[in-house]
């Protein structure tokens, strides 16, 4: 005799490692890390300017998981995508307070070398990159930060400000262009 639906055995669907995690299992939270955490360094190592910065927004998500485990559904997705969404949106918030923090110019060794040899101060008084950076409108102050002290390559820089690569090329070439013409060239 077949069975019909009504027939046959129902069985409590199993509970997702986020219900657990929700239920404050510490074995399914290390789970979580352990599945998950490659997909938010892959989500964020094109946005976060630095290893360590990249270390510690990785172990903020995971708090943020561990805090929000509880608002997961899975008929509205897969933990993937709940996780990937925290990261998401975490990410996102990184770089607007660093936007909002632009003010503070930290520059390596690298960018203060490559600005002093392509401008110079009309007067000897103390003269810096990040002077010559203040006059930078926003825009090409991000392009410079990621560009020369994050040492990002254009394509990194581009994907990091959500622009195409050709943009971020003329951004930056304008920009210093532009520095070069309001600072004293060097002599030849």
């Amino acid at each position: 005799m077949p069975r019909t639906p009504d027939s046959m055995p129902r069985f409590a669907p199993a509970e997702t490692l986020l219900e657990r995690v929700a239920q404050h299992d510490a074995g399914a939270f290390e789970e979580v890390v352990e599945r998950y955490r490659g997909l938010i360094i892959h989500l964020g190592r094109r946005s976060v300017p630095s290893l360590a910065e990249l270390e510690d927004a990785v172990q903020e998500i995971l708090l943020l998981v561990w805090r929000s485990a509880a608002r997961f559904d899975p008929a509205l997705g897969t933990e993937a995508t709940f996780i990937a969404t925290i990261a998401r949106r975490h990410f996102i918030d990184r770089h607007r307070r660093r936007r909002r923090q632009r003010g503070v110019v930290q520059l390596t060794p690298a960018m203060e070398g490559f600005l002093s040899q392509h401008t110079r101060p009309e007067s000897d008084d103390d003269f810096t990159a990040a002077q010559i950076l203040r006059n930078a409108t926003p825009q090409e102050r991000d392009v410079f930060q990621l560009l020369f002290v994050a040492d990002l390559s254009y394509s990194d820089a581009a994907l990091s400000l959500n622009l195409p690569v050709g943009t971020v090329k003329s951004i930056a070439h304008r920009g210093l262009k532009r520095l070069r013409s309001e600072a004293r060239p060097l002599a030849a």
